[in-house]
């Protein structure tokens, strides 16, 4: 396993700055939502950032309906784990932001309210505690008329030491040299 300073060398010859952790400062949303916007099971579900806030820990995602989310097309009704994997990702998304650390699931809990029905979805998801190895953070999913269709929690490491390894982008670069 190569050293950190190396894999820091070898980040910033690929046009990559370091990002550093929450506690040395910080790591930008920008940066966060570049590295979620880059993953191939992101890109199939098509969301939109609508807001970050990396101090505060807060995220809001808007997922736009798609037939293919659905089990049977014609009724447009959503998949169950559509749903999840959109509750999952925006509460891993908003502990990345809070703790500048890669937070695997380890926990993930729906409850599922009602069935949403041919409409964007919107998750407003908030991290409510970091600890040394453990985020918790809860995710509202919504639609734009405030129906709340389900409620999430999600349990996330954080205790991964090789947090400082998220690229940035190429724009940022400038600000850490």
């Amino acid at each position: 396993m190569a050293s950190l300073q190396h894999q820091r060398k070898r980040a910033r010859s690929l046009g990559c700055a370091v990002v550093k952790r929450f506690d040395q400062g910080g790591i930008s949303a920008q940066s966060v939502r570049a590295l979620f916007l880059t993953s191939a099971f992101v890109q199939f579900l098509r969301f939109d950032v609508v807001a970050e806030d990396a101090q505060r820990g807060t995220v809001s995602l808007r997922l736009p309906f798609d037939h293919r989310y659905t089990i049977v097309s014609d009724l447009g009704h959503y998949h169950g784990g559509v749903i999840a994997a959109f509750v999952d990702i925006a509460a891993s998304m908003c502990c990345v932001m809070a703790t500048g650390t890669p937070t695997p699931t380890v926990d993930l809990r729906i409850d599922y309210l009602r069935s949403p029905r041919n409409v964007d979805l919107i998750a407003d998801a908030k991290m409510w505690k970091a600890g040394r190895s453990i985020a918790t953070a809860d995710v509202v999913i919504r639609d734009a008329d405030g129906i709340t269709y389900a409620l999430g929690r999600g349990a996330f490491s954080v205790s991964n030491s090789k947090a400082s390894m998220f690229p940035t982008l190429p724009a940022e670069q400038e600000g850490t040299r």
